[in-house]
């Protein structure tokens, strides 16, 4: 079907089932409002095309040329969108729910509010797209490059993104729970207000992110993970994994690593001013030089741990574990001890 069959079929305003355009030029054309069934563009030049509000359910747009198109609030649900060329678009409302992309290129396009949930966007490239406000829950981003991408209040809930470019991305309010993001750079990202609920981060280096305040990490797991030179304020590890990760020469301040599970972690040069480590397990943990002051150990496990030259300040310790723990160069009396009026309370049982 060419061009002028296609448009004379569309102004009589009926659906259109099977409708096979593959090659064709279409570039420019309205198809604003079209109901196009099961159709065929493959390889197709639909280069600013308007495609606003057009159903394309299951469209097969397989290296299809979409570059600036205008596709506001469409429906192409199920879209075959491989190595399609949808640069300068605006698909801003569109529902791309499980579409196929790999290796598609959405560079400099305005995805916000668009619904890619499921969607199989692995190699895709999404360089400085607008994806704010989007839906990608479950979708898969593995190789995917999104540098200076802006994420902001984007839903990536179960996503997988191994092996992703995150570089330089603005992820503020971002929600990544439960997310696969192991090994990945964070380099230039702002992280603020960002979720990470029960993500998978292993050995993923925050190295360079512009800010982590007040994001969330809560049962995360960072194994191996490293922080150098970071900064944040409010930023919660509650229940996080961080065994043999390495935190150094940060500043992290009035954050909460309570119930933290950081065996063999390193925290050298940092200050932590003001944060909470209670119930955290710390053994065979290392603190060369850093600031505690403040901080609450309460019921910590710190068997083994080093704190070399170490602020303690007004440090809780109380009811620490603290077997074969050392404090070399370290002034430990600055630091409160246990209270045991509160220990004999808190070990209170009623008698019977």
């Amino acid at each position: 079907m060419d061009r002028t069959q296609l448009l004379e079929l569309l102004a009589q305003g009926q659906p259109i089932e099977n409708a096979n355009c593959d090659g064709q030029d279409l570039s420019g054309a309205d198809l604003s409002g079209a109901v196009l069934l099961n159709a065929s563009f493959s390889g197709a030049n639909l280069m600013g095309a308007n495609l606003r509000g057009a159903l394309l359910v299951q469209a097969n747009l397989a290296a299809a040329n979409l570059e600036g198109a205008q596709a506001e609030n469409a429906v192409l649900a199920g879209a075959f969108l491989q190595r399609a060329n949808l640069k300068k678009s605006c698909f801003a409302g569109a529902d791309l729910r499980q579409v196929a992309a790999l290796g598609a290129f959405f560079d400099q396009a305005d995805f916000s509010e668009a619904v890619l949930a499921g969607a199989t966007l692995t190699k895709a490239c999404f360089l400085q797209t607008r994806l704010t406000l989007a839906e990608l829950r479950g979708a898969n981003l593995d190789q995917a490059l999104l540098e200076k991408a802006d994420l902001t209040r984007a839903d990536c809930s179960r996503a997988s993104f191994k092996a992703a470019g995150l570089r330089k991305a603005v992820l503020v309010s971002t929600d990544f729970s439960e997310a696969q993001l192991s090994g990945l750079r964070f380099s230039g990202c702002d992280l603020t207000l960002a979720r990470f609920l029960s993500a998978d981060l292993t050995a993923a280096d925050f190295s360079g992110v512009l800010s982590l305040n007040k994001a969330d990490f809560s049962g995360a797991n960072l194994s191996k993970a490293h922080f150098s030179d970071g900064s944040a304020r409010f930023m919660s590890l509650r229940g996080a994994r961080m065994d043999n990760a390495l935190v150094q020469s940060c500043e992290f301040l009035d954050c909460d690593f309570a119930e933290l599970d950081a065996v063999g972690a390193v925290f050298d040069r940092s200050s932590l001013l003001r944060c909470l480590f209670a119930k955290a397990k710390l053994p065979g943990s290392r603190w060369f030089a850093a600031d505690l002051s403040f901080c609450d150990f309460s019921h910590a496990d710190l068997q083994n741990a080093s704190f070399q030259e170490t602020k303690l300040h007004l440090a809780n310790l109380h009811a620490i574990q603290d077997q074969g723990a050392s404090f070399p160069g370290s002034d430990r009396s600055q630091a409160r001890p246990t209270d045991h009026e509160l220990l004999a309370a808190e070990n209170w049982r009623p008698t019977h």
